[in-house]
């Protein structure tokens, strides 16, 4: 195994560990692929977007991370959306905890986070680019 696939395995296995419950996927799985009430812990998935190399000694890794979740549906349902916002919140908040302090793996450096802005209510999701 490679020092860039073994990164990758360690951050995966890391954010298993610290995130019990959570769904942690090698490969991106649509929505509608998991079981009825399968994400309601919500689903992670780490990806390798591409390798910057600035000179034949140094290079950094960017990746992408996605949170994946669902929520049951509230009483009316026009409040269905707050509580897929709320859950896409909680599942980052958690992951990013763990990103701050990834205990030995080189640090992971969050550039942007896009959210579902409820787009796929009663799921939710949301993007990390992070090197």
């Amino acid at each position: 195994m490679n020092v860039y696939a073994n990164d990758l395995k360690r951050l995966r296995d890391g954010i298993r560990s610290a995130l019990p419950g959570v769904i942690v996927n090698d490969s991106l799985i649509d929505h509608a692929q998991f079981r009825r009430g399968e994400l309601l812990d919500g689903a992670v998935t780490v990806l390798l977007e591409r390798i910057d190399t600035s000179d034949d000694w140094y290079s950094t890794m960017k990746v992408l991370i996605t949170g994946q979740m669902e929520v049951k549906s509230a009483e009316k349902k026009e409040e269905t959306g707050a509580l897929v916002e709320a859950a896409e919140l909680a599942l980052f908040s958690k992951l990013r905890r763990y990103l701050r302090n990834t205990g030995g793996l080189p640090a992971v450096k969050l550039k942007e986070v896009v959210f579902s802005a409820q787009s796929k209510v009663p799921f939710g999701w949301f993007l990390i680019r992070a090197d």
